[in-house]
Formats: C-alpha cells, sequence, structure tokens
C-alpha cells in the first residue's frame, strides 16, 4: 500500500467514497473546491501529473469551479483552461477514443458553454441571478 495520502485520494473520486463526487453530486460546489484543493497537488506529487486518478480529481476541480453558484468570468475562464490543458494530456496519455478523454471533452464543452453564456451575462446592466446556471444545460440553444 502506497502512503496516507494516496489512499486518502484514491478514496475522493469514488461515489459513496466520501469524497467529491458526493458533494458535486449534491451540487455542493464550495465545499468540493476546498476539499480539492488540497488533495489535486498531493495527487499530482503522489501519482504523477498523466495518473487517471490525478486526472479526474483535477477535472472535478474544473467542474466545480464552473458550476458554482455565483462562479465568476475568471472561474469560469480557469476552468475552461483547465479543461483544455487536461484533455490534451489525456487524449496524449490515452489515446482521443479512451472513456476517460470522451469525458474530459465533454466537459470541456460544457464548461466552453458556461463561459459563453457568462460572457453574454456579463454585458447586462441589471442585476442577474446567479442561480440561472442551476437552470441552464448545453444544448438549450444558448451555445
Amino acid at each position: 500500500m502506497g502512503s496516507k495520502a494516496s489512499i486518502d485520494v484514491h478514496n475522493l473520486s469514488k461515489p459513496g467514497g466520501g469524497g467529491c463526487c458526493n458533494l458535486i453530486a449534491l451540487r455542493r460546489f464550495e465545499e468540493a473546491k476546498t476539499l480539492l484543493l488540497k488533495t489535486v497537488p498531493v495527487a499530482r506529487r503522489t501519482l504523477g501529473e498523466g495518473h487517471r486518478l490525478a486526472l479526474t480529481l483535477k477535472k472535478l476541480y474544473a467542474e466545480a469551479l464552473y458550476s458554482a453558484d455565483g462562479a465568476t468570468l475568471d472561474d469560469i475562464r480557469e476552468s475552461v483552461g483547465m479543461l483544455e490543458e487536461m484533455t490534451g494530456t489525456a487524449r496524449r496519455v490515452f489515446g482521443g477514443a479512451h472513456p476517460l478523454t470522451d469525458n474530459f471533452e465533454y466537459e470541456l464543452e460544457r464548461a466552453r458553454a458556461a463561459l459563453r453564456a457568462a460572457n453574454l451575462l456579463d454585458g447586462l446592466v441589471y442585476p442577474v441571478d446567479p442561480s440561472w446556471q442551476r437552470h441552464w444545460r448545453v444544448g438549450d440553444g444558448v451555445n
């Protein structure tokens, strides 16, 4: 077995493992971001930059970043940049047909759509309820 850090990191990405998947499924993005900010560097250091789990945890962080209510334009831009980088890494390490690469491409598409929507809303002069993201999905004609 590995170090305690690697064991904890492995449990974070499993549904039912008390980790980030559960927090994101429950839409508790702020808690997920806090947890992932601590664990992504441990996963990258322990497992390596191109390891499937390290990439998955980083993807979960990017998802939490752009999905959070009140996500800023900078948050969404950061998320898109991270997902572009991870998708390229996954394509290089696993190949274009790998399910993980497909998953990253899907998440990148959603983040880009959120960025397009946020750019549209950024130009509005009246206040917008940040919960708009909760009701909007990719493919709803906004992108």
